[in-house]
């Protein structure tokens, strides 16, 4: 509602073919207008490192959370990510998983966390506001057109991209994986 957060997670099964730009798992976000309509985009950057980022349109400010480079992901390979937000409207409700287990949390350094250092992303973050943006699987709504298409696959079905307004605890995350894995990875010979 633009004055308080609420709880959520968000996630997927992502296999890359190419790690170059910026690329879109799922997102819901809306630039296209000058009343741009930002909410959340979980994304992975041009060094395979997944990113959760919250927007405070009202305020213009930005919080977000992103793997290390020790955790990015591999090209070719199916991998579970899922990020967890609290609602506390703070960089210290967010936590990452990368196949089944934590990545990280706040505490620890895996993670980059705060604000971007560009300017068009200075403000204070308070909370979301829910926008009539349209949720988008593997793009984002740019200016004039979708851009930051995902390159590889985003896996379909049971294990297909989710959103929830729930934050997912680490046995819900595990469980998840669990289940998919076995249909996404080919067995052993």
């Amino acid at each position: 509602d633009g004055t308080a957060d609420s709880q959520f997670s968000v996630g997927a099964w992502v296999n890359h073919s190419s790690l170059e730009g910026v690329q879109a798992i799922l997102t819901k976000s809306d630039a296209t207008t000058a009343d741009t309509k930002h909410e959340w985009l979980l994304i992975s950057d041009n060094s395979g490192r997944i990113e959760l980022q919250l927007y405070d349109d009202s305020q213009g400010g930005i919080i977000l959370a992103r793997y290390a480079k020790g955790n990015a992901l591999s090209l070719s390979t199916w991998a579970f990510v899922v990020a967890t937000y609290s609602g506390s409207g703070n960089v210290g409700g967010f936590t990452l998983f990368k196949n089944g287990l934590v990545a990280s949390t706040p505490v620890n350094e895996e993670l980059v966390y705060g604000v971007p250092p560009n300017t068009d992303t200075a403000g204070v973050y308070t909370a979301m506001a829910d926008t009539p943006a349209l949720v988008r699987l593997a793009s984002v709504q740019g200016a004039s057109a979708p851009a930051g298409f995902f390159n590889g696959k985003i896996a379909g079905g049971p294990c297909g991209p989710f959103f929830t307004h729930k934050k997912l605890t680490a046995g819900d995350v595990q469980g998840l994986y669990n289940y998919c894995r076995i249909l996404l990875e080919p067995p052993s010979l």
